[in-house]
């Protein structure tokens, strides 16, 4: 911003950042005040205020890294970065002729939450819902994440959704549910196998760089737009095509923790 004076202290703190970001073992203050050419009280004073917002932490006596408040920023930002990854996806599948909605979904709090999502009923409009989940046991969705998310995180999810009180009336056991999980990891998507159901639902798992399912791509076509097996076969590949474009080599880098 032309003519504006910058903040000398957030520019040094920003810079003692960047220093710590850069040294997996650690750094001493005063390394970090040789690095920085300043005085050592002026860089205990930095080192102090960030560490009031966990963006610095000491790993022991002398040393001192990066903190989990900078990770989670980090954390915050790449999630950003994939959903704009994901919103060009979004938008090619809702374009199919079919009319689908599609939703890309992520875990949060033990909930499927929806990130993204179009429908016909708003079309070329990109939604951004604040509170719609999908259920665990009965969504396309819900069913990719027990067939590829990571078991502990499976395991979480399923004592807060107890099978036998959301899932036993769609599967009847466990056991039934399992089988029809084992059936979606060998075909590499989950769609909804129940009887007389109005929406034909797919979805497929995004992964990241190494291999771990984050996300979720799904659509819903009404029954009636899908009449023929390759009409259901079509819609499956482009879903699972445009979650493996999300997956993988194009993922955001990954933030690193300093310290050993």
């Amino acid at each position: 911003m032309g003519g504006t004076k910058p903040i000398q202290s957030l520019l040094r703190g920003l810079d003692a950042l960047r220093l710590l970001a850069d040294a997996p073992d650690g750094m001493r203050l005063s390394d970090v005040a040789e690095a920085m050419e300043l005085k050592l009280p002026t860089v205990h004073n930095l080192v102090r205020t960030l560490g009031m917002r966990h963006l610095v932490a000491r790993t022991d006596g002398t040393r001192y890294v990066i903190g989990p408040g900078l990770l989670e920023l980090a954390g915050l930002a790449r999630g950003t970065l994939r959903e704009m990854r994901a919103e060009t996806v979004v938008r090619r599948l809702a374009d199919l002729d079919c009319a689908p909605i599609v939703n890309y979904s992520v875990p949060v709090a033990d909930q499927l939450a929806v990130r993204l999502r179009m429908s016909p009923d708003v079309p070329n409009r990109m939604q951004r819902p604040s509170h719609q989940v999908n259920r665990l046991y009965g969504t396309a969705t819900g069913l990719a994440f027990l067939a590829f998310a990571p078991p502990d995180q499976v395991l979480s999810f399923r004592q807060a959704h107890p099978f036998h009180e959301e899932g036993v009336r769609l599967w009847g056991s466990p056991e039934e549910l399992e089988a029809a999980l084992e059936g979606f990891r060998e075909r590499g998507c989950a769609i909804t196998p129940f009887p007389k159901q109005e929406l034909y639902r797919v979805c497929a798992p995004v992964r990241d760089r190494d291999e771990v399912a984050y996300a979720y791509l799904g659509v819903a076509v009404h029954v009636e737009r899908m009449h023929t097996k390759p009409e259901q076969r079509r819609l499956t590949e482009a879903v699972v095509t445009g979650a493996a474009e999300l997956s993988g080599p194009g993922e955001p880098d990954r933030p690193q923790a300093g310290g050993k």
